[in-house]
């Protein structure tokens, strides 16, 4: 596997977690989760960890955007009962 195909793989699994699970404080358990179950994925050497965050940071949402979608989804369903 290229390291193209490995980060194209990781950003994709990173893409593929609820909006909700890619904030900047998700990146460390998402990269445990890579260690644990797709080790083959994680880039070898110590700087591992900040090699993962580089690549997904330009997917990470930040806190407020996250909340948002989901106010708007709480009021589409309040709306609907009503």
């Amino acid at each position: 596997m290229t390291d193209a195909e490995r980060e194209a793989q990781i950003v994709a699994l990173w893409q593929g977690r609820a909006r909700d699970r890619r904030r900047a404080e998700d990146v460390l358990p998402f990269y445990n989760w890579l260690v644990e179950y797709a080790p083959w994925l994680v880039p070898p050497g110590a700087a591992s960890l900040d090699r993962i965050r580089a690549l997904v940071e330009a997917h990470t949402v930040n806190s407020d955007s996250v909340s948002e979608p989901a106010r708007k989804e709480r009021r589409q369903r309040l709306r609907r009962r009503g």
